[in-house]
């Protein structure tokens, strides 16, 4: 199949051919490749994923789907292929030609060293699609992650937010209002700026359908259950209180995200910048409230009693 490909690239690039060989006695042997040819080896899922770089690069392949071991002649070859789309053809084998940051960039993608080598690190060694640790560790991720979904935040959110309002924490609620409409902007803007696609190294244990970087489950979780961990504390007098309320929601922060990359959805580095930019975000909503009220505390006006006349005695 690696012949069979590469003759492909030759009738895209023919200038790649040398001259003939000669040896020593006259005899005259076909010319080569001028530019050595390497060959890799990757899982079905890999080569889906380099499949679709080229195609969003505009790079030109040879392709060979696992349909085309049954067919006899070039004519059943195209035929069958052209029954596929990219996204459902089971390609076992590509080739490619073009500049080497190019070629790095499709077959490698974007993702940092650190990146692929923790989601390696999650999965069992031959068996991508099962993630390390017992059976119920992936359940687990998967309920920890659905705390940082877009319902149950919102659900969330939005009661405790109602709950202000009706007790007359207006704001408090401005707060968190704050918090959650602002992180879940920035996150759509990022995302769409960026447009970083999810990874493919291995299988997604979860439904995700928008862009990679940041994470929205990290991102936003941050931004609420830190704030709210932030308004609990206010409330407490003792520093061990307010340290423990805040360690917890920290802590509920890092598990959520951590699921993200144990379930195979999100590069580690989506993950990393979703938590700064989440705790980020809670930071300066919380400062912008504190400063508020305090400049509306200085500007009360206290009215002085008057001072009852004392008649001399």
């Amino acid at each position: 199949m690696t012949a069979f490909l590469t003759s492909g690239i030759v009738a895209q690039f023919p200038d790649i051919i040398g001259e003939a060989y000669r040896d020593r006695a006259g005899n005259i042997y076909n010319p080569l490749s001028i530019q050595p040819v390497i060959v890799l080896a990757a899982n079905q899922e890999t080569i889906n994923a380099i499949h679709k770089r080229a195609l969003a690069q505009g790079v030109k392949t040879s392709a060979y789907i696992e349909e085309m071991f049954a067919t006899g002649h070039d004519a059943a070859n195209r035929a069958v292929f052209a029954e596929f789309a990219p996204e459902d053809a089971k390609v076992v084998g590509l080739a490619l030609r073009a500049e080497k940051k190019t070629v790095d960039k499709i077959a490698k993608g974007k993702a940092l060293k650190l990146d692929t080598t923790l989601l390696l690190a999650l999965r069992r060694p031959g068996h991508l699609d099962t993630p390390i640790g017992p059976a119920w560790l992936e359940q687990s991720a998967i309920d920890l992650s659905a705390l940082g979904g877009f319902t149950l935040q919102w659900l969330l959110g939005g009661a405790a937010l109602g709950f202000l309002l009706y007790i007359h924490k207006r704001a408090e609620a401005a707060w968190l209002a704050g918090s959650i409409i602002g992180a879940s902007v920035l996150n759509a803007v990022f995302k769409l700026s960026l447009n970083r696609p999810r990874p493919e190294l291995v299988t997604h244990l979860a439904k995700v359908s928008n862009a990679s970087f940041p994470s929205g489950h990290a991102m936003i979780s941050a931004a609420i259950y830190l704030t709210v961990g932030a308004m609990l504390a206010e409330t407490q007098k003792q520093v061990s209180a307010k340290a423990y309320l805040m360690g917890l929601a920290g802590v509920l922060v890092l598990l959520i995200g951590a699921s993200r990359i144990y379930l195979g959805v999100h590069w580690p580095s989506d993950v990393m910048a979703g938590w700064c930019f989440g705790s980020v975000w809670a930071l300066a909503v919380f400062a912008a409230n504190w400063a508020l009220r305090r400049r509306a505390a200085s500007r009360k006006v206290f009215k002085a009693e008057p001072v009852p006349n004392v008649a001399p005695s």
